[in-house]
């Protein structure tokens, strides 16, 4: 008989043998891939435009810092998962360190630095650490602080909006209907994008941000399936902007640039005036 070959065969070595048979034929069928139970879908790359943030921080009476006029500054890089805003603040074992931003610094102070004067720039860097790239860090090439940081420099250098909506026909200065900004920034990059606003005191309606998508490896991708401002947008273009008003691409008001000039000022001249009682008095 067949059987008395293995019968020597014992029930552990059997075991073992049946184990393997099933884990090659499960090996065998096709596998369908799914992020249900990843923590976040893609990336949103999110610029402002610093006129924009300062008119809006004014508006409450504060003070603005003065950027390059030819520029648009990063906000962050945001894990996103469809349909919702976040995660956030995936990992806190990881805490910001401004030492692992050595060399890069300088650029970060220019292109990744907060509008409102009195936040300290670290501290934004610190709270887009720790809200988002603590997220984004399960990505490899984004892994580490300076990999995360670093990348937001090197999307500017290809995706830097004011490059992209001058192209586009898109000035600072003027005012368009919504789908002239949308489709010029899809126009040029090939990708739908988001694009928010703000509403002033006057309900005016000003272009805040643009945002574009990339997928985990990097690659620019549209931005289909993503909200705005913690709502889906109402026109399908992914955008919050009011669709029946123009949207204002503004500059520095010259009340604003006076206003911070003639603080400054002040400043200066307070010091000089202490300076001068000091070395009237000997006291210095």
């Amino acid at each position: 008989m067949v059987i008395s070959k293995y019968r020597h065969i014992s029930p552990t070595t059997l075991l073992i043998i049946a184990t393997l048979f099933i884990f090659c034929c499960f090996s065998l069928v096709p596998r369908v891939v799914s992020f249900d139970n990843e923590p976040w879908d893609l990336l949103i790359f999110t610029q402002n435009w610093p006129r924009s943030v300062c008119n809006q921080w004014t508006e409450k009476g504060h003070q603005c810092r003065l950027v390059p006029n030819d520029t648009w500054t990063i906000h962050g890089i945001w894990p996103t998962k469809y349909g919702t805003i976040g995660p956030g603040f995936c990992n806190k074992t990881r805490p910001f360190s401004p030492e692992a931003l050595y060399g890069i610094e300088k650029q970060l102070e220019q292109l990744w630095t907060p509008v409102e004067k009195h936040k300290k720039i670290t501290a934004l860097w610190s709270h887009e650490w720790l809200k988002h790239g603590t997220c984004a860090a399960v990505v490899p090439k984004l892994s580490t602080e300076f990999q995360y940081f670093n990348q937001g420099l090197e999307w500017m250098k290809d995706y830097n909006m004011y490059s992209v909506l001058t192209k586009a026909g898109v000035t600072p200065g003027n005012q368009y209907n919504i789908t002239k900004i949308w489709d010029g920034v899809q126009s040029v990059l090939g990708k739908n994008p988001q694009v928010a606003c703000y509403q002033d005191k006057q309900n005016a309606s000003i272009l805040l941000e643009v945002r574009i998508c990339f997928n985990r490896t990097l690659e620019l991708m549209d931005c289909d399936g993503t909200v705005v401002g913690g709502h889906k947008p109402s026109y399908h273009n992914l955008t919050n902007c009011d669709i029946n008003k123009l949207v204002q691409y503004p500059v520095y008001s010259v009340h604003n640039i006076i206003k911070q000039e003639t603080y400054r000022n002040t400043l200066v001249e307070t010091y000089k005036f202490l300076k001068l009682v000091q070395w009237l008095t000997g006291s210095y």
